[in-house]
Parts: structure tokens; C-alpha cells; sequence
């Protein structure tokens, strides 16, 4: 994904002062580093039983910051059919019920950008992300809230919001399986991204 994808999503800019000794080195194109990423929903329907996961292992995706204008754009893409839970007999159950119509629409994408970065000296950052997630090819708006960390390899990032599954029409009809899955679930991604 290049930049030019990401360009359509950046929002009006507004300057801020946020260069320091080591927030230049922000600045630019970052790409997904798929070994190290992956997307998750998870959630559960009350603190009585166990938390509902499914992680997504196959991520792509590209990431522009500019630190002095404050703004960073994001676009990630989700192979849904790599879906797992981590339990073999879920994941056949899961395989079968498609709740991610993964033969229709096989890649969820977000798209999104944010205007205000909140940056350390250290490098360190927040950022409140707007954009959109096409899931099951519906698309709706989603908020993230972003943090991310420098490290040797490039900036590990983490970034939640929280979707209604109702919006994206995603069921799992399966018995004993179906009565486990909350309304509402955290979407977690948790990239690598390391210099275009």
C-alpha cells in the first residue's frame, strides 16, 4: 500500500510544535511489518464468562506521519479467512459458520487519519484516529484511539476502538458458540511498521 492510497484520508492540517530531539525521525512513510502485526476483536457478554477472541495474523498496511503539521494517516488491510481463536475445534467451527464472509469479501480494510498528535521527546505519541472499517462489505465509521513506541526495529504501535457487531451483520450461528459473543467488541491492532 503506498502512500498515495493514504493521501485521500489525511485531514486539513494544523501546525503544531511538536519537534524534538527525537521526533523528527517520525516523520514519513512507515509499511506494516505483517510477521510482526495482527488485528483482533474481542469482547465477552458479561464478567460471568470468558472473553471472546479471534486474532487475524495476516495484516498489511501503510502509515504517513508528519509531526510538525500533526496529523498521521493510516490505512490497514485484514486477510479475514486467517482468522483464528487459538483453539482447533473453534476455529473449525468458526471455518464453517464464515461469520466474516470471507469468500465474498476477503480483505477488511480501515482507513483513517488524525489531526493533533500528542508527542514525547522520547518519541513516544498518542493520536485519537477517525476513519472508516469495511468489514463483510459494509462499511462504518470507527474511532481509534493510537499509541505508539519507538523501538530499534521501527515504532510498535497499538490502536483500539470498540464496534457493534450488529453494524457489520456478523453472527456466528453456532450452538454453544453464538451465546457467547457480545454485542459490542474492542478491535485491537497491534502493528510493527518500519520505514517505506
Amino acid at each position: 500500500m503506498s502512500a498515495a492510497v493514504l493521501a485521500s484520508h489525511r485531514h486539513p492540517t494544523h501546525p503544531a510544535d511538536n519537534r524534538g530531539p527525537m521526533t523528527s525521525g517520525l516523520d514519513g512513510d512507515w509499511v506494516v511489518d505483517g510477521a510482526a502485526s495482527r488485528v483482533a476483536f474481542s469482547g465477552r457478554v458479561s464478567r460471568f464468562l470468558s472473553t471472546v477472541a479471534a486474532r487475524f495474523p495476516d495484516v498489511s498496511g501503510a502509515l504517513t506521519i508528519d509531526v510538525a503539521a500533526g496529523t498521521v494517516d493510516i490505512g490497514v488491510d485484514i486477510a479475514v479467512a486467517t482468522v483464528t481463536s487459538g483453539n482447533p475445534v473453534w476455529d473449525e467451527l468458526i471455518d464453517t459458520a464464515d461469520p466474516f464472509a470471507a469468500t465474498a469479501h476477503p480483505v477488511a480494510r480501515f482507513r483513517g487519519g488524525a489531526d493533533g498528535l500528542g508527542v514525547a521527546q522520547s518519541g513516544a505519541g498518542v493520536a485519537a484516529i477517525s476513519g472508516e472499517l469495511a468489514l463483510r462489505g459494509i462499511v462504518r465509521p470507527l474511532a481509534l484511539t493510537a499509541r505508539w513506541m519507538p523501538q530499534r526495529a521501527g515504532l510498535r504501535i497499538v490502536a483500539e476502538g470498540e464496534v457493534d457487531r450488529d453494524d457489520y451483520g456478523l453472527r456466528v450461528d453456532v450452538p454453544g458458540l453464538s451465546r457467547l459473543m457480545p454485542q459490542r467488541m474492542t478491535v485491537t491492532i497491534e502493528m510493527l511498521v518500519v520505514p517505506a
